[in-house]
């Protein structure tokens, strides 16, 4: 489908030059197509499709179809009566477009909906048109305002949906003034008829009583002062219709009125000793006590069941764990029972089966016996060599060396323990806080000072004066360790690795990870510096580093100090790819073969370009030097490019002028005589070729207290009508009220010569008008945009 844009406007053809005549059954549409490359849409038979809505725009009320607009030669300006066409819908044939603006009816809409029109709705205009390739939507939808409402509503032919036979006129209703005359009717209209000697007005059954008989003044008499004597009263209108069984009027004080209410009272709400007993409460009861009124019974207590088996004579309610409830238990029968025996255990002696049985301690000190304390309570001697669980708080004195003790009471804490000279008690060992403990050739134990000593220690060493090495002395490679296993190898070549243990590389960094990972970071936490890695070879140089957020001119940069400059490359035949927001989001590239991608991936030409290219305008010079640049001019908004000696306008770029012309009047003469001038715009063409020009006066309405004028607009080009002789035309204005009269866009065609100066004017036709006319513009005498291009 091709790509339009377009303006297009909607002219009412409701121009009547007499009120009294029947309204027109049509509307006329006019407008004008272009193409998005600024071609005007010339076809032989243009297609049509109009659609009448509701304001919603979901609703189709009417639809017809119009076949065969020859628009060779039109410039892209077609007039269609809407009316005239095949109608889609409704199929209806008495239906008629203007029935479709008829605010007092509803409507079945396209598809089966319902639309209840409503006073003041207006209605929407939906087009499309078929250029012999498809069809095409022209949007936004128009909104259709008063015109043809008040088509429908001034149509002679029906008054809302009745036609003229179904109203009486007053004039053909007869004078029944003479004495003993009364008006009839009958399918033939209305006739004076003789009242034959009160056969129809008197006081008898069958007669219709007179306006001075006397049952009316009586009558009068009856209801005086009724509205006296009800004021105040209860009316019918205040209470509903009927209520509910078991409902209860309520009078609602905010509407004045009664209601039908369910009355309802919660425990919470009752209070103190309710007359009556049990026989008078109704419903059933739940919980340990169930039934109703004369059948309640007691099923559980504390919410646990009791068993539905009756209890026998003598016995109780013992809650069963196995059952989960109470059950009916009868006791057992006392009885006092019998010794069968009684065996005295280890530790004891005695024991019996029958009469009087005692038992004894067995003590002693032989085997299986109870040690008993002798009489200073103390242990009898005993073999204590299987005793455990001994307190040695209980023990007195110190145990020496030669008993397996210490030799002392008590030793002082958090210390080394060792041997004194003599080896007969320990005693407590301590060195200062920067010795260690060391052993001399003997074995003895002795405090060496840290800084004495050729080791490293955490925390540091004082070596003095002298280099302090760390590593291997032989051909063995240093490792350094963390959580047992191997970080970083020395090799004895000097390489250094970091994740592998046979670096290739004076530095070898290795990972091992399916995700993307930082080999190495170099950061700088002062968020106004910067942090950098400077490779130099010789006299060159290359940096990459970045600045912190906070350093002002924030900038990552890759930059070269070599005097042969920046190569970057690929050493395979493959692409340099540039990114944005992660490297799946590629916005450039340089392929193999050289070509420049700009969201293109495989790019066929020097520059390929995926998407709109913007160029600017520029105040060089076209000359040798430049030649074959573009550019585009903002003033005579086309692009040129420049051939070496001048800036041309490239051959198929139409020139586009825009803008508001100025020194337009607001005030115009009830009758002008012919056209005269009412606003003017000059302006001088870069390009050779046809001029299609549009007014929009859709801001310039006319308001006048006269009534009854004719009033138009027309354009000129430099005195000369347009190829089109267009003109806005209408009569019989009349302006009820506040109100006033719009007019749709202009527009014509004329030929123009780069580099000629031409001015564009804006006329005015007035004529008849019974007094002055303004040309209200909101105050605003430049509001009538002009619209140029240039092809």
């Amino acid at each position: 489908m091709k790509n339009y844009f377009g303006m297009f406007w909607v002219v009412l053809s409701l121009f009547m030059g007499a009120m009294a005549q029947a309204s027109p059954q049509g509307l006329g549409y006019q407008g004008r197509i272009l193409r998005s490359d600024g071609t005007p849409l010339e076809y032989s038979s243009v297609s049509f499709i109009f659609q009448i809505t509701d304001p919603s725009g979901q609703c189709v009320i009417y639809k017809e179809q119009i076949n065969g607009v020859n628009m060779i030669n039109s410039g892209g300006v077609f007039d269609v009566p809407i009316g005239s066409g095949a109608i889609i819908y409704p199929t209806s044939g008495s239906f008629k477009i203007l029935d479709a603006f008829n605010n007092m009816a509803t409507y079945t809409c396209l598809g089966g909906a319902t639309y209840n029109a409503s006073q003041g709705d207006l209605r929407k205009l939906q087009v499309q048109f078929h250029d012999g390739v498809g069809w095409n939507q022209i949007t936004p939808d128009s909104v259709i305002r008063s015109v043809p409402f008040a088509a429908y509503s001034l149509a002679a032919e029906k008054l809302g949906d009745k036609t003229a036979a179904e109203f009486v006129l007053k004039t053909g209703i007869p004078n029944c003034a003479a004495s003993g005359k009364i008006l009839s009717a009958d399918a033939s209209g209305f006739t004076c008829v003789t009242d034959q000697a009160g056969a129809v007005v008197g006081q008898t059954s069958g007669t219709v009583a007179a306006g001075d008989d006397s049952r009316f003044s009586s009558l009068a008499s009856d209801i005086s002062n009724l509205t006296t004597a009800v004021s105040g009263k209860v009316s019918q209108s205040q209470f509903p219709a009927s209520c509910l069984a078991n409902q209860t009027l309520t009078f609602m004080s905010p509407t004045g009125s009664f209601t039908c209410s369910n009355i309802s009272i919660s425990g919470s709400q009752l209070s103190g000793n309710i007359a009556g007993n049990a026989a008078g409460f109704t419903g059933s009861l739940s919980g340990d006590v169930t039934g109703g009124q004369g059948a309640t019974k007691v099923v559980a207590l504390q919410n646990k069941n009791i068993s539905a088996t009756a209890p026998t004579d003598g016995q109780v309610l013992q809650w069963s764990n196995s059952s989960n409830k109470w059950e009916p238990t009868t006791l057992p029968a006392a009885n006092p029972g019998t010794i069968t025996g009684v065996t005295a255990g280890s530790g004891l002696t005695g024991g019996g089966t029958s009469g009087s049985v005692s038992l004894a301690v067995d003590s002693g000190t032989s085997a299986n016996q109870i040690v008993k304390l002798d009489g200073t309570a103390k242990l009898p001697s005993v073999d204590g060599s299987a005793l455990t669980n001994l307190n040695p708080a209980n023990l007195s004195g110190s145990i020496p060396v030669s008993k397996g003790g210490t030799g002392a009471t008590s030793l002082t804490a958090d210390r080394l323990i060792a041997s004194n000279s003599t080896g007969t008690a320990l005693i407590p060992f301590t060195c200062g806080t920067t010795s260690m403990v060391t052993f001399d050739a003997a074995g003895k134990m002795g405090c060496t000072a840290f800084s004495a000593t050729t080791f490293f220690a955490n925390g540091g060493n004082a070596f003095g004066t002298s280099t302090a090495d760390l590593g291997t002395t032989n051909n063995i490679p240093l490792n350094f360790m963390a959580n047992g296993g191997t970080k970083m190898t020395i090799l004895t070549n000097g390489n250094v690795g970091i994740g592998t243990t046979t670096p290739t590389n004076p530095l070898d960094v290795s990972v091992s990870t399916a995700a993307m990972a930082k080999m190495m970071q170099i950061k700088n936490s002062d968020a106004t510096g910067g942090a950098a890695v400077n490779i130099v070879a010789g006299t060159n140089s290359v940096a990459l580093g970045t600045w912190g957020p906070s350093a002002g001119g924030t900038v990552t940069y890759l930059e070269s100090s070599s005097a042969n400059g920046l190569l970057i490359d690929t050493f395979t035949n493959t692409a340099i790819r540039f990114a944005t927001n992660g490297g799946s989001n590629e916005r450039m590239r340089i392929a193999a073969a050289g070509n420049v991608g700009i969201g293109s991936t495989n790019p066929a030409t020097k520059l390929d370009v995926a998407g709109e290219v913007k160029m600017g305008n520029t105040s060089a010079t076209c000359s040798a030097a430049i030649e074959g640049s573009q550019r585009y001019n903002s003033t005579s908004k086309v692009m040129e490019f420049c051939n070496g000696s001048a800036w041309t306008p490239l051959s198929n770029s139409p020139q586009h002028l825009y803008g508001t012309m100025g020194g337009c009047q607001t005030t115009v003469t009830a009758s002008s005589g012919g056209y005269v001038d009412l606003c003017t715009y000059t302006f001088t063409p870069t390009k050779t070729g046809t001029a299609d020009v549009v007014v929009h006066l859709q801001d310039v309405y006319l308001t006048t207290a006269g009534t009854g004028g004719n009033f138009g607009f027309r354009l000129q080009l430099n005195a000369t009508n347009g190829a089109l002789n267009n003109s806005i035309f209408m009569t019989s204005i009349h302006r009820y009220g506040a109100g006033a009269v719009f007019f749709p866009p202009i527009s014509d065609h004329w030929t123009v010569t780069a580099g000629t100066s031409y001015t564009l004017t804006l006329q005015y036709f007035s004529q008849s008008f019974a007094g002055g006319i303004s040309l209200n513009t909101q105050g605003n005498s430049s509001l009538k945009y002009y619209d140029i291009t240039i092809y």
